[in-house]
């Protein structure tokens, strides 16, 4: 194989550049929801986002020199950060735009403090009993999902994927899509139990598939040491968006 032909299978991203790529992406699907919410493109492509963090959420858990200290940045960024949100819906109310409002009650911060949980007691139990490791994870899930963080039970089994699956693409991809069928049976099955019909509500998350291509070529280097830039981006973003729209 000629030498340009091999750099096309070559890994490019770092973490510094495939996090830029997906604050980027992020505030494309919160400028679609806000400005261009009849544009289902706008979400499509924010689907991306979330599995790009919720990776290196796990890969951090590894490289971390204390994930104590992981929990609480997290922890605190996510009561923090909770400030844009609880504008948002104030906003929604005033203006009369439901649309606004966020509609979650803790926001992704939660989520990745839940993901990193659910990922630090598996890998502490896992040795003991491997049923107690999963009994762990899985009430972390179902403790971020009636908490009503963003992505719930969802977003912090996409963590615990990662965690499970690193450095196996294939492996990777196929327990991501075990996911999503697992959540689209419990849509289903929820759907017939409380209206008698089948109802698939987020259908659309099937496009966070898209983002293990990005992360494939994930070369497992740091880049640029910017981690608090990536922390206050989420709250300026969020900000910056609602100051626009009441601005138009």
């Amino acid at each position: 194989m000629s030498n340009a032909k091999a750099g096309l299978y070559e890994k490019r991203f770092e973490r510094f550049s495939a996090e830029i790529i997906a604050c980027i992406i992020m505030v494309i699907d919160h400028a679609g929801a806000l400005f261009f919410p009849d544009k289902l493109i706008f979400r499509i492509i924010g689907r991306v986002a979330f599995p790009i963090f919720a990776f290196f959420i796990a890969e951090g858990f590894f490289h971390t020199r204390s994930v104590r200290k992981y929990l609480a940045r997290l922890g605190i960024c996510a009561v923090l950060f909770q400030i844009p949100d609880w504008f948002s819906r104030v906003y929604a109310e005033i203006s009369g735009n439901p649309d606004f409002g966020v509609r979650y009650k803790f926001n992704i911060f939660a989520t990745l403090f839940f993901g990193l949980l659910a990922v630090t007691l598996y890998d502490r139990l896992k040795s003991k009993k491997q049923w107690l490791s999963w009994t762990a994870a899985l009430a972390v899930a179902i403790l971020a999902e009636t908490a009503g963080a963003d992505y719930g039970a969802y977003g912090v089994l996409y963590i615990l994927v990662f965690y499970l699956t690193r450095e196996n693409i294939l492996y990777m991809l196929f327990g991501v899509i075990s996911l999503h069928m697992a959540y689209a049976a419990y849509d289903i099955v929820m759907s017939l139990v409380t209206s008698g019909t089948v109802i698939v509500t987020d259908s659309i998350q099937l496009y966070s598939l898209m983002a293990i291509p990005l992360i494939a070529l994930y070369n497992n280097e740091r880049g640029r040491k910017a981690k608090y830039v990536f922390y206050v981006f989420y709250p300026v973003h969020l900000i910056v968006l609602y100051v626009i729209d009441l601005i138009i």
